[in-house]
C-alpha cells in the first residue's frame, strides 16, 4: 500500500527557505514560487513552497513482518524541535490529548494531563504524534489506513490555509 501526494505550502518568511536538494540535473527537489508582489507585512514575505507526503507499507502474507516507510517534505520549515515533521520534535513532546487524538478506549476522565494538556506517552511521527507508539494498530492495512487520516489532514489544512491567503492577498489589491 502506498500513497504520494504533492500539496501547496503557503509560508510568510522573513528569510525563504531554498531546497538545497538537487535532481540528477542540477534543478532543485521542490519548486518555490516568491509571492511577495501579493503580500508583504512587516517585512515577512509570502512564499509559495511545493511539498510532497509519500508513505509505503509492505507486509508478507501473513502480516508478521511489516515495515512502513514514510517521508515527509519539510524543507520549508525552520529546523528546530518544533516542526513536526521531525523525529527531534517527537523525543522532546508528547501525545496531545482531546479531540482527534487516537487514544484508545482511555477515558479523557482518566488522563494524567500535562500543563500543555498532553499525555506523557511516546508519540508515533507517522501520524503526526496522534497516536501513542504502544497503541497502534497491530494490522499493517489498519496503520496505513490511521496515517492516511493524519496525513490526508494536514494536507487539506495546508491546501485550505494556501487558498485562504492567496483569497486575502487577492482581495486587498481589488478592493
Amino acid at each position: 500500500m502506498v500513497f504520494h501526494l504533492k500539496f501547496p505550502v503557503w509560508r510568510k518568511v522573513i528569510d525563504i527557505r531554498k531546497d538545497e536538494r538537487k535532481a540528477h540535473n542540477g534543478v532543485p527537489l521542490r519548486k518555490r514560487t516568491d509571492l511577495s508582489f501579493l503580500d508583504e507585512i512587516d517585512g515577512n514575505e509570502a512564499v509559495l513552497y511545493e511539498a510532497q507526503a509519500s508513505c509505503a507499507v509492505t507486509y508478507n502474507q501473513f502480516k508478521t513482518n511489516w515495515v512502513v516507510w514514510s517521508l515527509i517534505d519539510d524543507c520549508f520549515e525552520p529546523e528546530n524541535e518544533d516542526n513536526e515533521s521531525s523525529l527531534l520534535h517527537y523525543e522532546k513532546s508528547s501525545c496531545p490529548a482531546g479531540p482527534g487524538s487516537d487514544l484508545g478506549d482511555i477515558s479523557m476522565d482518566t488522563l494524567e494531563l500535562d500543563d500543555a494538556g498532553c499525555v506523557d506517552e511516546e508519540c508515533d511521527p507517522l501520524t503526526i504524534g496522534h497516536s501513542p507508539v504502544d497503541k497502534l494498530p497491530p494490522d499493517p492495512r489498519e496503520y496505513f489506513c490511521l496515517i492516511w487520516k493524519y496525513r490526508a489532514g494536514y494536507i487539506w489544512e495546508e491546501w485550505h490555509n494556501t487558498v485562504d491567503n492567496l483569497e486575502s492577498s487577492i482581495n486587498k489589491h481589488v478592493r
